[in-house]
């Protein structure tokens, strides 16, 4: 375990008494004596006061932030480029992952920025991994999926609707809880090349739960396998095997539970580990 994640594991153990899940972002935020700003920077710089005008400003342009940023200070600012609300019940799953994954960057460097590639890259993945975690906590989600099963492929959504989280960050928060053996993957048709159907990945449950998107942006092709996806009604459940791997991730021969989602299919693969992440992660 590396640094960062010893630190932001100890900050939930701390947070997690102190508020409850569904988390109050505004609140969290006021309690930690962090700023919370939301919305354009071009709204922002209307309606900010004198000590958040100017400096966060050239600052939040300057990183061209798409989603969120961390600013230390003074005050330390947690800025949220989309949502119009800090209110739990409003703010979409999606921007409360960021939130959190801000929070986890105050929370670790309390100012001081990561000042080396590695160290970089290591916090972020510690971050994802404290946002996920605060937001969906371990023993919560125990409660809702039980031991791993077949039915943890359609106990994804019950955990995103309890913690008000994304599919896919409670899809890295069970990933977590069965020791990265429960791998799921989400895929999207892309278009035909060459007369050949392939899928591409979306999203995968192993960014949330170690920082490393194995799979992610991969291609299959496996024609017998895309036949069994495009058979599948919506919200259907199959059992099936897949030849090959997926961007690193060993799939060759595992058992594969697939799912209809609206426009995407959702996987759940049973694998023996993940590959290791060099120097870096859990």
């Amino acid at each position: 375990m590396t640094p960062a994640f010893t630190v932001l594991e100890d900050w939930i153990a701390v947070l997690g008494r102190r508020w409850p899940v569904p988390r109050a972002p505004k609140e969290v935020s006021s309690a930690l004596g962090v700023d919370l700003l939301l919305g354009s920077d071009a709204s922002l710089a209307a309606g900010s006061s004198s000590r958040h005008a100017g400096g966060i400003i050239d600052a939040i342009r300057r990183a061209r932030a798409k989603d969120g940023l961390f600013l230390p200070g003074p005050p330390p600012t947690i800025f949220l480029a989309h949502p119009r609300t800090a209110d739990a019940a409003e703010m979409a799953p999606r921007q409360r992952f960021t939130w959190a994954h801000e929070l986890g960057h105050y929370l670790l460097w309390k100012g001081t920025p990561a000042t080396t590639g590695a160290d970089y890259w290591e916090e972020e993945a510690a971050c994802n991994w404290f946002a996920g975690e605060f937001l969906a906590p371990r023993a919560l989600v125990q409660e809702i999926v039980g031991r791993p099963s077949k039915e943890w492929l359609t106990a994804v959504r019950r955990v995103a609707d309890a913690c008000d989280v994304s599919w896919d960050v409670a899809a890295g928060c069970m990933t977590a809880l069965s020791g990265g053996r429960i791998v799921f993957l989400r895929l999207s048709h892309t278009s035909p090349r060459d007369g050949v159907e392939r899928m591409r990945v979306v999203a995968t449950s192993t960014y949330h739960h170690s920082g490393i998107a194995v799979g992610a942006r991969a291609i299959i092709a496996d024609a017998q396998f895309m036949r069994t996806c495009a058979a599948l009604r919506s919200s259907e459940t199959h059992l099936t095997t897949m030849q090959g791997n997926i961007g690193g991730l060993q799939t060759d021969g595992c058992p594969v539970l697939v799912r209809r989602l609206g426009p995407h299919w959702v996987l759940m693969v049973r694998v023996a580990s993940l590959p290791a992440r060099e120097g870096k992660g859990r």
